[in-house]
């Protein structure tokens, strides 16, 4: 089990905060002031030591008070019986600096999981009310703290994720962009126990779907969502010219139910 613990915080020039110190018990510590004095910042100043960046999605430049050319947070924390010092720093207009007992960091990943924390704010009401992304990137920040191998497989995810769209953007249907993206495919279900793949190509993109269906077809299930939109003509003209080899039916993309019945026989 992991038992952590901040001794000491230091805080210079995050977002309101000027200059502050605080010293914390080992058993309850309540932060008490107005609204608008920064109790939520000091809290945010302790998960950007945890996590390497602000809990609010906030580029670097919108964290640094606005009078100051820099920001700079230091914890002395106690992690299972080892003293670790944390010291995070970003000048404005550069790059972030995050240290482990004075060692810079080459990944930030790295430092994850060293002090596992859980966050919770008045803006986390957008988990009920918002999609299931914001669902799913708040359970796997709580994951990728105590997983290794699964943050990993998610910055691996992310990063494919980035190269698709950046190849779907760029493409305008041209071919050899459809062949360098048939090929990430490939290489992801070489890594990986890929069963699946929804909308791999732009839903306009026939070439595209005909190839990757010509070379992953009949290893994996691949998708057409956008591609067909429940519609029976584009369907038995994907089934005729091999764009796919599965539908995902919508009654909400067709609009009635007797055509979403059609689709499906």
């Amino acid at each position: 089990m992991i038992h952590n613990f901040l001794h000491k915080l230091q805080v210079f020039n995050y977002k309101n905060i000027a200059e502050n110190e605080f010293i914390f018990d080992k058993k309850i510590n309540c932060l008490v002031g107005d609204n608008g004095v920064g109790k939520t910042n000091v809290l945010d100043t302790i998960y950007h030591l945890s996590i390497g960046k602000s809990y609010f999605k906030l580029k670097n430049d919108q964290i640094i008070k606005n009078d100051s050319d820099f920001l700079l947070i230091e914890g002395d924390f106690e992690c299972n019986e080892k003293k670790e010092n944390i010291i995070c720093s970003i000048k404005r207009g550069g790059k972030k600096v995050l240290k482990r007992n004075s060692k810079v960091y080459k990944k930030f990943s790295n430092h994850i999981g060293l002090i596992p924390v859980v966050m919770i704010s008045p803006y986390d009401t957008d988990l009920i009310n918002e999609g299931s992304i914001e669902r799913r990137k708040f359970i796997d920040s709580i994951i990728s703290q105590n997983d290794k191998s699964y943050l990993q497989d998610l910055i691996d995810y992310n990063k494919i994720i980035q190269n698709r769209n950046k190849l779907l953007k760029n493409s305008s249907y041209n071919t050899k962009s459809n062949l360098e993206m048939i090929d990430v495919y490939e290489n992801i279900c070489k890594n990986y126990p890929i069963f699946s793949i929804e909308d791999a190509m732009n839903e306009e993109d026939y070439d595209g779907w005909v190839a990757i269906t010509s070379k992953l077809g009949n290893k994996i299930r691949l998708v057409g969502d956008d591609l067909f939109v429940t519609n029976i003509k584009k369907l038995q003209t994907g089934i005729e010219q091999k764009q796919a080899n599965s539908i995902l039916i919508k009654l909400n993309q067709i609009g009635t139910v007797t055509e979403t019945l059609h689709a499906i026989k």
